[in-house]
């Protein structure tokens, strides 16, 4: 920690906490209070499991900063725990546009059932422990089609129903349990020119069924992505929303390419964090965007022909306990960038293509064997893992272990080999590509070198607004790392 030790004092988490991405550090379960005040239960007398005790790998920051109030309160909450809401009603556009302008730390602004089909902007910076809320009065009967800008800091909107874009920036801005239908280009977009952002959260969301495509005009610009974060044009650092938190969202039967013979990459991915074809210089001296990518299900997602499901060109991130199925394409790519984590994750069919320096890919279960079927392919590109070109590099560096599936060491796309791979604990056919490959340690019958927790498969009911909707208590043992 920055500044020197700090002695371990007894904290307290609220029922609903922000999660940074954070080095874990742990602590003992008796010493974080679950509730606003000392007599509440510390989690070693609540008989989680050994998984849901895991949870204070997380929280040293929180629980040992110099605030004893962490950074996240349940936004649904009649009463935020550290003082009374102002609530605030509306019913048109008129009417909410003067109480976003107007409003203050504290105010929960409630949405008639109506639709609201103006632009609108979050621009607030509020405290943490008082933020402003906005929300549905009825569960998802608020209908927003217009533009939402999210700048400043703190602020939530949650259980609507979004048909328009959201334009996601600023500070520990949240999306929390919307539903997210019949919008055109993307849906969600993070991160600006001026204004990127960091530490938002999308959880507990529920996707599908985006607009039906326009014309087709014979460009490359129609897209119907459910996020797709901005780094402006040639990968700059300076423009991407970092430390961004997605986890435990549905996205479910998005749809087929305008043209799959003729588009050759995603225009329907349910996730692409950076849309520019940039490989992003390696550590030292590099960027890393730390987003974290966690315990969401995707499903019948019709796009194929070489898309992904999750598209990944942001340099070090972690993907992890995310499953993929009953899709046509089910992949999870690291594209572009270096020194992300693909951990746990849960696959039907499909797999994942690696590209860049430093990934590890341990723990995941590709179990598929349809048409779609391939397990791990380390890329042979057309440059070096460290290039800056805007093409497809090389994979180097990868540590490749516990998985459970086929693999591919080599996949010829340019003939610059792959280099420096290491195998463990591997149950599944592996094929080292004569010509493809060199440095490589085959250790494939070994154990594994690091800890992981093996991939298990989601369900509609551990994701989106259903499960957010047994929260607080559950979702302190569901957000576990």
């Amino acid at each position: 920690m920055a500044g020197g030790r700090r002695r371990l004092r007894r904290g307290r988490v609220l029922p609903f906490i922000q999660q940074p991405p954070l080095d874990p550090r742990f602590l003992s379960p008796a010493n974080l209070r679950v509730g606003a005040t000392l007599g509440s239960p510390s989690l070693d007398q609540l008989g989680l499991t050994p998984e849901g005790l895991q949870v204070v790998t997380r929280l040293a920051e929180i629980v040992l900063n110099a605030s004893d109030t962490p950074d996240y309160l349940d936004p649904m909450a009649d009463v935020v725990l550290l003082g009374g809401r102002n609530i605030v009603d509306v019913s048109n556009d008129g009417e909410l546009a003067s109480a976003l302008s107007s409003a203050v730390a504290g105010d929960t602004i409630r949405l008639a059932t109506a639709t609201y089909s103006s632009n609108h902007v979050l621009d607030k910076v509020v405290p943490a422990n008082n933020p402003i809320i906005v929300t549905s009065l009825t569960d998802h009967q608020a209908i927003l089609t217009g533009t939402i800008t999210m700048t400043g800091a703190k602020q939530i909107l949650t259980k609507c129903r979004i048909e328009g874009n959201v334009l996601f920036r600023g500070d520990n801005n949240k999306l929390l349990a919307n539903h997210f239908t019949n919008w055109t280009d993307n849906a969600i977009v993070p991160g600006n020119n001026a204004d990127p952002g960091s530490h938002g959260e999308i959880a507990y969301n529920e996707a599908w069924s985006p607009a039906a495509w326009g014309p087709d005009t014979g460009s490359n610009t129609q897209f119907r992505m459910w996020i797709r974060a901005l780094t402006g044009g040639d990968g700059q650092s300076d423009t991407v929303h970092t430390d961004a938190w997605v986890h435990h969202n549905l996205v479910r039967n998005m749809p087929e390419k305008p043209d799959p013979n003729r588009f050759s990459s995603g225009q329907s991915d349910s996730y692409e964090p950076g849309e520019s074809n940039y490989d992003w210089t390696p550590f030292p001296g590099g960027f890393y965007a730390n987003w974290y990518i966690e315990d969401n299900l995707d499903r019948d997602h019709l796009q194929s022909g070489g898309g992904a499901v999750l598209d990944l060109k942001l340099p070090g991130c972690v993907v992890r306990r995310n499953t993929v199925k009953d899709c046509a394409s089910p992949r999870l790519d690291i594209r572009f960038g270096h020194s992300t984590i693909l951990e746990s994750n849960w696959f039907d069919d499909g797999g994942t293509e690696v590209h860049g320096r430093g990934n590890i890919i341990i723990g995941n279960n590709f179990n598929g064997s349809g048409s779609s079927f391939f397990g791990v392919r380390l890329i042979c590109g057309a440059f070096g893992a460290d290039s800056d070109e805007n093409a497809q590099t090389s994979a180097a560096d990868t540590l490749v272990s516990g998985n459970i599936g086929a693999l591919e060491v080599g996949r010829d796309r340019g003939g610059v080999a792959v280099d420096g791979t290491i195998i463990e604990n591997h149950t599944g056919a592996i094929t080292l590509v004569s010509g493809c490959h060199t440095n490589t340690t085959d250790n494939r019958n070994g154990p594994s070198t690091r800890a992981f927790v093996p991939a298990v498969e989601l369900f509609d009911s551990d994701v989106g607004p259903v499960a957010f909707a047994s929260a607080p208590a559950a979702y302190l043992a569901a957000r576990v790392p």
